[in-house]
Formats: C-alpha cells, structure tokens, sequence
C-alpha cells in the first residue's frame, strides 16, 4: 500500500523490517520475497544497477524452491531492471528464458505481466509496430478482468510505442481519451 501511495521511504523501512524477522527465522523463500520487493523499490528509485545481482539471487532462490510463479515474478523484475540500465539486448535475452514460465502460468494477471513485459523489450529494442497489436489485446483483456493497474500499464506501454512510432500527439491524445472514459464510466458506475 506504501508503495501504491508513492511513500517508498516507508515502504523501504517496512520491507527491511520484515527481512530482519524473517533473516532471524531463517526462511530462505520469504528472504528472497522481501529481498525482491526491496530491489522493486530501488528500481523505482533510479538505482536499477544495484539490484540486479540481488534479483538474480532471489530468481534463483524461487527455482531451487520449485516456485515457477515466483520465478517468473523474478525474472520480469530482473528485465525491467536491466531495461532500466539500457541493456536491452540482455533484457530480451533474459525474457526468452522466462518465456517457458510465462507460458505455463496459471495465473492470468502474471500471464499478461509477462505479455506486457515481453512488448516493453521489444519497444526498448525499437521494435514498436511488432508490440501494436499485442498491447491492444493485452489492454482489452486487462480492463476485461479488472486489473486496473495492469490495464494503465498497459495503456502507457501504448503511449509510448505511438511516440516511438513518431505520433506523440496521437499518444497524448489516446492517452486523454481513455482518462476521460475513465472518469465517465466511474461517474455513472457511481450513479447505479
């Protein structure tokens, strides 16, 4: 929730507080749980290159677990940090060995994390017109299912793909549409 209201400060000293207990109890997954949302936290932060090895431990950790879910969740925050340093080619590389994962999932919402995530590197790697059509279902699907947080996500993904695609005012202009649809369909559901 911390996170979610942009208090990462607090959100930090929660996360560290909770790995010292489970440091103390010695339970290697939970360890790696928390140490993985703390790496989240620096990514948000800007400090992207102090956490990869970190996140590589955690992904390990949830392999040896047998915690193929966990391992995705891993390996998706693994490649947005290495998109945020720049290195989209390992980021690509690192999404085709989640890609087994990703697959076999479960779970509907991290099957589209992994989507969105796959369209990202393909974006970063300046292949934009080949994320198009995967990024309009993925959002459909999103709002679909009531992932909001996915389905804005989602919709920035597409924003920055029009900018890439050289129509930045196109993505402005979607981007203000959806807000306002947004805003009607909260007014009327609130009406009923």
């Amino acid at each position: 929730v911390l996170t979610e209201q942009g208090d990462l400060a607090e959100a930090r000293k929660f996360y560290k507080e909770a790995l010292e207990t489970r440091l103390e109890v010695r339970e290697k997954h939970s360890v790696a749980e928390t140490q993985l949302a703390l790496a989240q936290l620096s990514i948000e932060e800007g400090h992207a290159a102090d956490v990869e090895a970190e996140i590589r431990q955690c992904k390990e950790q949830f392999r040896q677990d047998q915690q193929a879910d966990d391992e995705l969740v891993a390996g998706l925050l693994l490649s947005r940090d290495l998109r945020s340093q720049s290195k989209n080619t390992d980021a690509q590389k690192e999404m085709a060995v989640n890609q087994s994962l990703g697959e076999r999932t479960q779970s509907r919402l991290l099957g589209l994390q992994y989507e969105l995530e796959s369209a990202r590197v393909e974006l970063a790697l300046e292949h934009p017109e080949s994320s198009r059509a995967p990024l309009e279902r993925m959002r459909r699907e999103a709002a679909s299912a009531g992932f909001a947080r996915l389905t804005f996500e989602t919709m920035l993904a597409e924003g920055e793909l029009e900018k890439k695609s050289g129509r930045a005012a196109a993505a402005r202009a979607q981007l203000t549409s959806r807000s306002e649809e947004r805003r009607v369909g909260k007014e009327c559901r609130s009406r009923w």
